[in-house]
């Protein structure tokens, strides 16, 4: 047997930088609507409701589907029943006819 050496793996993911921009660019918006919200600005105060509502929103929403998922996965894997196939062509032939063909005389 030969001896297989794996390639060396870096300790870090790699990471662009522009991603870390962007990142750091929303959290220092995010930083300036807190802190001027603090000093009792009605509008930046409204932003960050909204910003907390809308995290939260999205947090739930990703733990319902999340859930949902699993349910389903679990149904799946107690019934082991396969997928049902719903397309008339999955078995490689044409469909029935519902409307027989006419002639249609073409010359």
């Amino acid at each position: 047997m030969q001896d297989l050496e794996t390639e060396p793996q870096p300790l870090m993911p790699r990471i662009s930088m522009r991603w870390f921009f962007i990142v750091v660019a929303i959290v220092a918006v995010a930083l300036v609507i807190v802190r001027t919200a603090s000093y009792g600005a009605a509008l930046f105060a409204a932003i960050a409701f909204t910003a907390v509502f809308l995290a939260l929103f999205a947090l739930l929403s990703g733990v319902s589907f999340l859930f949902a998922y699993l349910l389903g996965a679990t149904e799946r894997a107690i019934s082991k029943q396969g997928l049902v196939t719903e397309s008339p062509f999955s078995d490689n032939k044409l469909p029935d006819q519902i409307v027989p063909p006419r002639n249609l005389d073409i010359n």
